[in-house]
């Protein structure tokens, strides 16, 4: 990606000029920056010549001729990217939601990134995950929705009805959630 600077195109008049010069470097001396790449020749300004590396893609490579080269860096699998001309992996991927995980790559939006979930009766605190890390919930907690982050509490005064049984069906609604029995009285 190069193109003809200001400096250039102030000494060159017009484009008749420009073939006067003895290398393509002399005529075109400005290149384009990190996280972007050439578009093709013939462009005067940065901004016609230069395209920013696309979502879900990064490079630190400046005067690239094209995307491959400007732009090899891919947001990997657990991650999806929502800007675009970005140098570094920080800055053009975003790690998936905890409660969600997925190994696509290059993906641009979380839902295709990551597009597995926690189910319900299960959650997961760790974000950025290509495999399921989702666990059922401890006792007297449920997750009634899916792809959560955490489980949601009984009321107080609430447990769930089989505090050693770790199925997700026993922790999956406020429903497994009952009253404790309170005795007062034995007669």
């Amino acid at each position: 990606g190069r193109f003809p600077s200001g400096d250039t195109i102030a000494k060159l008049g017009d484009t008749q000029t420009s073939f006067l010069l003895t290398s393509e470097a002399q005529a075109c001396d400005g290149t384009c920056d990190q996280g972007k790449f050439g578009t093709g020749p013939g462009k005067k300004t940065e901004g016609l010549a230069c395209d920013g590396c696309p979502k879900g893609r990064y490079g630190d490579q400046s005067a690239a001729q094209d995307e491959s080269i400007g732009c090899p860096g891919v947001c990997l699998g657990g991650t999806y990217g929502e800007q675009e001309g970005e140098t570094t992996e920080d800055a053009a991927c975003e790690d998936c939601s905890a409660g969600r995980y997925g190994d696509q790559v290059g993906e641009t939006t979380e839902n295709d990134a990551c597009p597995k979930m926690c189910e319900v009766g299960k959650y997961s605190d760790v974000k950025g995950s290509v495999v399921d890390n989702c666990i059922v919930c401890p006792q007297d907690k449920y997750a009634d929705e899916e792809a959560l982050d955490g489980c949601k509490t009984c009321e107080k005064g609430e447990k769930t009805r089989f505090p050693e049984n770790r199925v997700p069906g026993h922790h999956d609604n406020v429903t497994d959630c009952y009253k404790v029995p309170y005795i007062t009285a034995i007669s």
